[in-house]
């Protein structure tokens, strides 16, 4: 063979060679990009899969109806033991159906025996769901500093009252449910109770509602927002857009709304509304959340006025 023969032959090899390599390159590379994807879809629906037995439970975890004193026995087992309380009651809330069944209250020895001792199995049981439902539990106990009556005002103590009444029907509009506590002046006197934030925060809505008279609305620093209805009238040093401290008055209680005509009084006894929807990825849209237990928490913490 003619060495022009040989250089045209190993030319020829080289170039087989290197395009051998070249589409081996390629097929690693489609490899590792599948691969990729796979991973990718694979923690995406896993993402989807953490939170489809939330918004599946969507109605339980917006009545979040636990019994009081579960949940203050609940704040005792955390504090006793150091742990976390919104993952204590998050974990407690997900064992129990988010209490769609009335349960019985456990006592502290009780929890101590059956929930706290079971603790690692049920974080693991629910470890793909706990976490988003801690989360925004945990960011409204964050927010939250005070109960919205005070202590005293100008020397005056107040007489009131307040149950979990959220789900309860409402017929002003057509038929719908109650989505928040109602604190009720024992005295139904229009003007008589002060009102002051539970949180910090900035005031987003304040005003005129059809549905809640006079009515304020604060978006706190997690995003969370606190919604105050049926003033008699509001602290005039306050306005929207002003940043807002826990522990300043709001306005005084009344019984205005159920009207588009501003300033209609007398559609129900006097009261406050409260309602809280929390930031959180688990809905896309609008969502509130029973408030009452919050309430129960914050009850002790008062403010007082100098």
């Amino acid at each position: 063979m003619s060495n022009i023969n040989k250089e045209y032959y190993r030319k020829k090899y080289k170039k087989n060679k290197k395009n051998k390599i070249s589409y081996s390159k390629i097929v690693i590379n489609i490899l590792v990009l599948i691969v990729i994807i796979l991973i990718i879809l694979y923690i995406k629906n896993s993402f989807i899969d953490d939170y489809k037995q939330l918004k599946t439970d969507r109605q339980h975890i917006s009545a979040f109806a636990i019994p009081e004193r579960s949940i203050l026995v609940l704040k005792e087992l955390s504090d006793k033991y150091k742990i976390d309380f919104s993952e204590t009651l998050s974990l407690y809330s997900l064992d129990n159906g988010f209490f769609e069944d009335i349960v019985e209250t456990p006592t502290l020895v009780e929890l101590e025996e059956n929930f706290l001792s079971n603790l690692d199995q049920i974080k693991n049981k629910y470890k793909k769901v706990y976490p988003a439902y801690a989360l925004f539990i945990k960011n409204i106990l964050d927010d939250l500093r005070y109960f919205p009556v005070p202590d005293t005002f100008s020397g005056k103590f107040y007489d009131y009252n307040f149950n979990d009444s959220w789900g309860a029907k409402r017929n002003y509009n057509g038929a719908r449910i109650h989505e928040g506590t109602d604190i009720m002046d024992a005295k139904n006197i229009r003007g008589y109770i002060p009102i002051v934030s539970m949180t910090d925060g900035v005031i987003e809505n304040m005003g005129w509602n059809e549905y809640g008279g006079f009515r304020i609305g604060i978006r706190t620093e997690n995003k969370n927002y606190f919604y105050y209805a049926h003033f008699d009238s509001f602290n005039e040093n306050i306005k929207k857009g002003d940043s807002i401290k826990a522990g300043q008055l709001l306005g005084f209680m009344g019984d205005t709304g159920y009207s588009k005509k501003e300033g209609t009084v007398g559609n129900f006894s006097v009261h406050l509304h409260v309602g809280i929807s929390p930031e959180t990825k688990i809905f896309s849209d609008e969502f509130w959340i029973n408030p009452y237990p919050f309430l129960i928490l914050i009850e002790d913490t008062k403010f007082v006025f100098n």
